[in-house]
């Protein structure tokens, strides 16, 4: 059996609905009752439920015994993922999320890795758009090129729409460190770092860094000694510097969070017109002095990541081969299977032409 704690989220239940049309039996966690029951009714497959706050670790280990494998979509993943991963570690039923959060994906590296080889239980953090897209693309370039020294990934997203639990998500993002990887260890982010980009299509960019999970991830499987991970904007590069130095000062203040938090509750709780955004994850990789690109482009990543947890987790299901311990996505299946899921939901891969590193 499946279990998705949070369910009821926006996520949660799109992920639901995806397990419902593979037709694996599920559970469904969450802490409201009504939503929980309304979920429920929704879904044609009968499933079994389980009312369950995770701050609370009876209720906790009560709704994930008996599971195979847990995906866990109840954000923020800093403030209360790593209970989550924790225990289910102990109970020994394999763990994968859907978090966007750096610092909680280095958290559960460096907290789980031992305990959960120990265990014979598979630990996969942020199996979803963000990151398994460049995690698989990092190891695809590393297969072409037979290495990888350096990799970076540039994110562009039009016309994005988020749900109340992501903004939430990315304001814990902000508050927490930044890190990218040079010369095998990881630094911090200068803020106000804005340089134009052009995008294999031609189309000129302004990009910035930002905490992506790359960082972690790609060391798993990888020898690569430098990852830059940006996000573009169509914003004058004066108003990203703005944002990108007094954003986590202002994430980082009690009281400025209150108000963010306020504007978020404002917000509808579940974003619309999903399908209408589209996205391109650019990554390029280097190993002596060869340089070689990978674009992958579609559309609506909510509906993209609930098919990516949810194949990911039948996986684990099923297949006894996959490695034990804290992995990232791309390391599920060896020969490229965060690739075949997501072409199959019509996401192009498409290899970019570099011209040799001088």
């Amino acid at each position: 059996m499946i279990t998705i704690v949070g369910a009821t989220g926006f996520t949660g239940t799109l992920i639901a609905k995806q397990l419902e049309q593979d037709e694996v039996s599920m559970r469904l966690v969450a802490r409201n009752a009504r939503k929980l029951e309304t979920l429920k009714t929704s879904l044609q497959r009968e499933c079994e439920t389980a009312i369950a706050d995770v701050a609370d670790l009876n209720q906790l280990k009560t709704a994930i015994e008996g599971s195979k494998v847990v995906i866990n979509a109840a954000g923020p993943f800093t403030t209360l993922g790593l209970k989550v991963a924790e225990e289910c570690i102990k109970a020994g039923v394999h763990y994968l999320d859907i978090t966007g959060e750096q610092q909680f994906i280095r958290a559960v590296i460096e907290r789980f890795s031992a305990s959960a080889s120990k265990n014979k239980v598979t630990v996969i953090p942020s199996c979803a758009f963000e990151y398994a897209l460049a995690d698989e693309a990092a190891r695809f370039l590393e297969k072409e090129m037979g290495g990888l020294e350096g990799f970076e990934s540039t994110y562009v997203i039009n016309g994005m729409f988020t749900s109340r639990g992501t903004k939430r998500s990315v304001l814990c993002a902000l508050e927490s460190e930044s890190h990218q990887l040079r010369n095998g260890k990881t630094q911090s982010i200068s803020a106000g770092a804005v340089a134009a980009f052009q995008h294999p299509d031609g189309k000129i960019y302004q990009r910035f860094p930002f905490p992506a999970g790359e960082v972690y991830l790609i060391p798993l499987h990888s020898q690569v000694r430098n990852i830059s991970t940006f996000l573009t904007s169509e914003a004058p590069p004066a108003v990203l510097q703005l944002l990108s130095t007094t954003m986590p000062v202002a994430a980082r203040s009690p009281f400025f969070k209150n108000i963010l938090n306020f504007i978020i509750d404002l917000g509808p709780e579940t974003p619309q017109n999903t399908n209408e955004t589209t996205f391109s994850v650019y990554c390029e990789g280097d190993f002596k002095r060869k340089r070689m690109g990978l674009n992958i482009a579609g559309r609506d990543p909510y509906s993209l990541t609930a098919v990516i947890a949810a194949r990911v987790a039948q996986k684990l299901l099923k297949d006894t081969n996959v490695r034990r311990g804290v992995i990232s996505p791309s390391m599920v299946d060896k020969s490229n299977g965060i690739m075949a899921i997501t072409q199959a939901e019509s996401t192009a891969w498409q290899s970019v032409e570099i011209k040799t590193v001088v």
